[in-house]
């Protein structure tokens, strides 16, 4: 039988809370709800809310994905999720979702089951884990309840608890309604309604005007730079143009000593540097971000910190891009979905950074244009470290080419349009295109770089691009991918023209 849901005015300070977090305001789609005495916290997209007792917290971060409470010990999320083009079923979702559970070794005591709870399937499963040194909230035990509402939607409840909880226990914190049309649902990023800005710091351009005379700055990925800058200065003067920013990457193997020789290197030639820290181990699928929050690499960040110090120029740091691509494993899919922990390492590699004094840093939050898996606990926001610890953000995209089955040829504009305009209304903090490409299979590369060019005025809060000039290759060697800003000479011909006509605008 349906239940009578009273739903009731939320408190005026919960309001005010909500408005100036910047996360949501009055037309959230999220309210208080009274049902037979008891308080929930309501979500009206998707019908379903939590339970709210007395002396519970809400967790307001969290607004855009879902629900999360703090209540004695635990941690209660609720997270809608639904498929309304039908690509995907809510079941494959539990599945994938929790897909390489098996494969983390730090889950402990893993255990799934099905479940019938009045008249829902549920996927249930449980894993224990041991603390992290350096997380800001422990908790012991994990319980995923993924609820089916109908083949393509469903919500996911997870309780986090320093005490076993039973199964009925943890339901009875969830309430929901028959489903409503699962493209009621809107996305997280459409659940912002004030842009997300540092509290601390006032908006401000990452990058000298002197040299960016209104327009973005160029840069580039090449392999040898900053080591050597042979070929960006013989591919700057082939194609009579200047690439001030320089993309280096960095993980826990480089040597201290190298890296500050590169960094000054680019410094000797005016030049600044994007430089990207992947916190890989052996670039294996199981997550760094154990080892991490556990200290192991201390030292290593500890000397990271003191090279970009001594650098004394401010340093374009990016952190752990594209954390929501399955193909990184600092992706929350290898560490129990845990998305607090991405947060979390963000948190201490940034203190660190504090301790050792570079100030000089900019951090720059990073994620893919599409999240892999497309899922709403995977979404960008999910892994949004604290606002005040960011001072950039970053757009990344490319168009793959049609190498490997599934892939499509997409211009310019297709990938870069919408993200756009979903960070321009999501964040107020500077915008750079922190890396993009294109291949040249499955197209003509040379109208993608032109059609390129007459799109960037279009995106005029954009402080910088670099393009990605190498390529990816497939089992056996061979270039799948493409990306080589010199590869052909028309595809040179194609720069130098949009760079006459770029810098003509000035």
């Amino acid at each position: 039988m349906k239940r009578v849901i009273l739903i009731i005015s939320i408190t005026i300070t919960l309001i005010l809370s909500l408005s100036t977090s910047g996360y949501a305001d009055s037309a959230s789609p999220h309210t208080f709800a009274s049902v037979e005495g008891n308080r929930y916290l309501w979500d009206s997209e998707s019908a379903s809310g939590l339970l709210f007792p007395n002396g519970a917290t809400f967790n307001q971060a969290f607004l855009p994905v879902g629900i999360s409470l703090s209540l004695d010990d635990k941690e209660i999320e609720l997270i809608p999720q639904s498929f309304p083009q039908k690509k995907e079923s809510f079941w494959n979702f539990a599945f994938y979702s929790t897909s390489q559970f098996r494969n983390t070794p730090a889950l402990l005591n893993l255990n799934e089951e099905i479940l019938h709870f009045k008249g829902d399937r549920i996927y249930h499963v449980t894993y224990e884990r041991e603390a992290l040194t350096h997380e800001s909230n422990y908790y012991q035990f994990h319980q995923l309840f993924f609820v089916e509402r109908g083949p393509y939607q469903g919500d996911l409840l997870i309780i986090r608890s320093n005490e076993h909880v039973a199964i009925e226990d943890a339901l009875s914190y969830y309430l929901a309604e028959d489903p409503l049309d699962p493209s009621l649902l809107q996305s997280p990023s459409d659940r912002v309604r004030v842009p997300l800005f540092n509290p601390k710091k006032a908006l401000q351009s990452l990058l000298p005007n002197s040299t960016s005379n209104g327009q973005p700055l160029w840069g580039i990925f090449e392999p040898s730079a900053p080591r050597s800058l042979v070929t960006v200065n013989s591919l700057e003067a082939q194609l009579d143009t200047n690439f001030p920013l320089i993309l280096r990457y960095a993980n826990f193997t480089d040597s201290p000593n190298q890296l500050q020789a590169d960094l000054q290197n680019a410094r000797s030639e005016n030049r600044m540097v994007e430089l990207t820290l992947q916190t890989n181990e052996d670039n294996g699928l199981e997550s760094s971000i154990y080892s991490v929050l556990n200290g192991t690499y201390d030292r290593e960040l500890r000397d990271l910190a003191r090279v970009v110090r001594q650098q004394g120029d401010p340093v374009l740091f990016r952190l752990n891009n594209e954390m929501n691509g399955d193909w990184c494993n600092y992706s929350a899919l290898y560490f129990g979905m845990e998305t607090q922990l991405y947060k979390d390492t963000w948190n201490w590699i940034y203190q660190i950074f504090q301790e050792e004094g570079a100030d000089n840093a900019r951090w720059i939050f990073n994620p893919n244009e599409r999240s892999f898996p497309q899922y709403r606990w995977n979404h960008m926001l999910a892994y949004l470290p604290a606002l005040d610890q960011i001072d950039a953000v970053g757009l990344t995209g490319y168009n793959t080419g049609n190498f490997y089955p599934g892939e499509r040829w997409r211009s310019f504009a297709e990938i870069f349009d919408p993200i756009y305009k979903e960070y321009d209304k999501v964040f107020a903090y500077p915008l750079l295109i922190t890396e993009f490409s294109s291949s040249s299979i499955g197209g003509n590369k040379e109208t993608w770089i032109k059609e390129m060019f007459d799109q960037l005025p279009y995106y005029p809060r954009i402080e910088a691009l670099i393009w990605w000039d190498y390529a990816d290759y497939a089992t056996g060697g061979k270039i799948a991918r493409p990306y080589y800003i010199d590869e052909t000479p028309d595809v040179m011909d194609a720069f130098r023209e949009g760079f006459k006509s770029f810098y003509a605008t000035e």
